[in-house]
């Protein structure tokens, strides 16, 4: 157990085949390239998203929770083309082309962190 807390992928015998520990090595390195991928672009993701003023932040959470544009203007007592422009901003900092892109990259990657959420509500 403390093997596996500690990253092992496999456990192998004393007397494994040749073919068994070639297979189990690429299965780790197949593992460990996805691994630093995805870091690699969380660290991306969180850095667009440090690129983001606290009003965009503010404005991307309401998105997020599938407010409109309208309700979003009047949480936060602007015009709904003030919220327009914000989401405009938003998407391209974020450098995402659709909605569902900018959702799919915040939802992977949990960029809105949970002690930010207090500004919001």
């Amino acid at each position: 157990m403390k093997a596996i807390k500690l990253g092992a992928q496999d456990f192998l015998y004393k007397t494994t085949s040749l073919s068994v520990l070639s297979q189990s090595i690429q299965q780790a390195l197949y593992h460990n390239h996805h691994h630093r991928l995805f870091e690699v672009n969380l660290y991306h993701a969180n850095c667009l998203y440090a690129q983001l003023t606290l009003r965009e932040k503010e404005v991307l959470y309401y998105v997020l929770r599938g407010d409109t544009n309208k309700i979003i203007a009047e949480k936060l007592d602007v015009t709904v083309k003030t919220i327009e422009a914000h989401r405009a901003n938003i998407m391209k900092k974020m450098q995402v082309d659709s909605l569902s892109e900018l959702v799919t990259l915040a939802v992977k990657y949990n960029i809105v962190k949970e002690d930010e959420l207090c500004f919001f509500e």
